[in-house]
């Protein structure tokens, strides 16, 4: 299970959903099925970016990057002296020119960073190419490997601004449409969950075409700030009159 899967189960259970059927038919939509007849899909809200192939989630480089930097930590293992750094990844596209080769040049380059410790030196940059750079910022205490990430940029995410998740939002459910809609007769309903881990909380306003019969938005730490996408109310060619 995914982690934004865990997320929606995690949320599901919390409304009171006590058993949601993960995969009801493996490797086919939807990912739960609750009470028998409800199809629940979900994905997480990402940016994205133009490509020429289309449209582009910064995840898709920015995740498993991440995960091998975490996995190149836990191999370099702790400091014989204890020394720790935070470490501060920023990258940008296109393609970093060096990716297939990254995680064993930093490897390479942290270690050097270990063996020379004892210089006190409190912060370094490691600078790859104009894509990559990784800044190190030396901790008080020992912690439990020598570098722990502290946090990542990725320069092309702008701000989680109106416009960016109503866009965001809108490329989700296109997606997820096309792809139950050869198993659309199979359950009644079907509900669509967008994990949304950065924006949190709800807009002041928001109004999507689509034909789910819900599109429910949560953030994984407060599922007290989910919140439905509502379609677009229909237009009154003759609104009733002004009262007097």
């Amino acid at each position: 299970m995914k982690q934004e899967e865990q997320w929606a189960k995690d949320y599901l259970e919390h409304m009171g959903f006590s058993d949601p059927i993960y995969e009801p038919q493996k490797n086919l939509p939807p990912d739960f099925l609750i009470n028998d007849h409800i199809a629940v899909e979900v994905t997480r809200l990402n940016q994205f970016r133009p490509t020429s192939s289309g449209m582009e989630p910064l995840a898709k480089l920015s995740a498993p990057l991440i995960k091998n930097l975490e996995d190149l930590f836990d191999d370099l293992g702790r400091h014989p002296h204890g020394i720790s750094w935070y470490v501060f990844p920023n990258f940008k596209r296109p393609q970093l020119t060096k990716y297939k080769n990254l995680i064993r040049v930093l490897g390479k380059r942290l270690s050097v960073v270990m063996q020379n410790a004892d210089t006190e030196q409190e912060q370094h940059l490691i600078s790859i190419d104009p894509h990559f750079e990784l800044r190190l910022i030396r901790r008080q205490t020992s912690g439990p490997h020598a570098f722990i990430l502290g946090g990542y940029s990725d320069l092309d995410s702008g701000g989680w601004v109106m416009e960016e998740l109503m866009r965001s939002i809108s490329i989700c459910i296109e997606e997820k449409t096309k792809k139950i809609a050869e198993h659309r007769n199979k359950y009644p309903k079907w509900w669509l969950i967008l994990i949304d881990y950065v924006y949190a909380g709800e807009p002041q306003s928001i109004s999507l075409s689509h034909n789910w019969d819900k599109v429910i938005i949560i953030h994984p730490r407060n599922f007290a700030l989910a919140y439905e996408v509502p379609l677009p109310q229909p237009f009154d060619a003759h609104p009733p009159p002004p009262l007097p």
